[in-house]
């Protein structure tokens, strides 16, 4: 069995087998000629995985992705990918033109009839509790999570008495149960309970079990830091900006760089299994 470290090696994990080579999405152009003339898609609000395009909307990520189809045949578009500059985490689409950034209902549209999606169940936290159990240490809470996610993530909502929300901008309304699956990732990534609950406007009193796994994810959080120094070094050459933030941020960004690499390690597991190098 392969033996994972919270420390991550320069050598193994700061270079991409995907960066360098051309790989290709197929899409339908006359689903996206029709996405364009029909002025559809939604805002792109600056937060979560929006917050960082180069875009306001939809409609202008299609319109620049569109430029990328292939002059052959075969409705393929090419993407390229680049690393990050200090070279860790999550390889990053050139112009983030990809069907990755996409929000969720017009990538699956555009996948249609193309692809077959495979995910890892629960992916984050469980990759952090098996390197947790590889290295000795038994999180009670997270153990349990990981056994049962479901159950816990209906349990949350029902005692936290969440309501659906409904977003006008992008006509989407985040479920009961999708507010709660977001607890669960935001402790994994070094999240706050306090801050989950006041942006879901979580009623009740405090869960004790989810009390005790962000102690857990914060113990683990101080680990990973602790264990990766190349990491921490070449992220503080690349960013002044991000030797400014405080030492609870600088925590969270190593902890979710280290999460990319799982992530990305997961997409290359997936590409292996079932030949393919597409993920999103």
């Amino acid at each position: 069995m392969t033996q994972f470290a919270f420390a991550l090696e320069r050598s193994t994990f700061a270079d991409s087998p995907f960066v360098g080579i051309n790989t290709y999405e197929v899409v339908n152009p006359e689903m996206v000629n029709g996405f364009i003339a029909n002025s559809m898609g939604i805002k792109f609000h600056k937060t979560g995985k929006f917050k960082n395009l180069p875009y306001k909307n939809e409609q202008e990520l299609m319109k620049n992705y569109q430029k990328n189809y292939t002059r052959d045949a075969n409705n393929e578009v090419s993407v390229t990918y680049q690393m990050a500059k200090h070279k860790w985490g999550r390889i990053q689409a050139v112009g983030s033109l990809t069907l990755s950034q996409f929000h969720r209902p017009t990538r699956h549209s555009l996948c249609l009839d193309n692809y077959v999606d495979f995910d890892m169940v629960n992916c984050q936290p469980s990759v952090v509790n098996q390197v947790c159990l590889q290295t000795g240490i038994h999180n009670k809470q997270c153990i349990a999570y990981c056994a049962d996610p479901k159950t816990w993530r209906h349990s949350i909502a029902k005692q936290h008495d969440l309501k659906p929300i409904y977003n006008k901008d992008t006509n989407v309304t985040t479920s009961t149960y999708e507010q709660a699956k977001k607890l669960f990732l935001s402790l994994s990534f070094g999240g706050s309970y306090a801050v989950w609950r006041q942006t879901y406007d979580a009623q009740g009193d405090d869960i004790i079990e989810v009390c005790e796994m962000e102690k857990e994810m914060g113990y683990v959080m101080d680990r990973i830091y602790k264990d990766n120094a190349d990491m921490i070094a070449d992220v503080s050459q690349s960013s002044q900006q991000w030797l400014k933030k405080s030492t609870q941020s600088r925590k969270r960004s190593i902890v979710g760089t280290v999460g990319a690499v799982y992530g990305t390690s997961s997409s290359r597991m997936l590409s292996i299994l079932t030949q393919r190098t597409y993920w999103f």
